[in-house]
């Protein structure tokens, strides 16, 4: 394997530099949506504060970091693209689930009563690696 993807596009591994294999720039627990009293962040302050962190890895001689924040735990890898290309950061986001005990295990036991399958979750990691992450375009770089 020569190129890794990235949220912005693939890259050269050559090019990954120093690289950190696990950090978050959002997460969310299932179920923080539905907390309309204390609604999250607003995007403006994730934006400074992601940009005020990568900032700081940069100057550490970081160039690339992995996102393994899961389908179901908040992951949002239109911000990770847009933090990406502002800050010139390489972002490797994943495809896969959270933990069955803390994640969105309910949602896909429910499916399955439904008929649906385990294929139906290989198909969604197969599809974010090789066609993009929903509409976005956006493909999953590790699982």
């Amino acid at each position: 394997m020569t190129q890794i993807q990235t949220v912005t596009g693939p890259i050269n591994v050559s090019d990954l530099g120093r690289t950190l294999m696990h950090e978050h720039m959002i997460i969310g627990y299932p179920g923080w949506e539905s907390d309309t009293v204390r609604p999250g962040p607003k995007k403006a302050d994730m934006v400074a504060m992601c940009s005020d962190r990568i900032a700081e890895m940069k100057g550490h001689g970081v160039a690339t970091m992995l996102d393994p924040c899961p389908n179901d735990l908040g992951r949002d890898v239109e911000f990770a693209a847009e933090m990406a290309a502002r800050t010139g950061l390489n972002v490797v986001c994943a495809t896969g689930l959270y933990k069955e005990d803390e994640g969105g295990a309910p949602y896909w036991r429910f499916r399955a009563g439904l008929g649906g399958s385990p294929d139906a979750m290989a198909e969604l990691f197969i599809r974010e690696l090789t066609d993009g992450i929903g509409r976005t375009g956006i493909r999953a770089g590790i699982i």
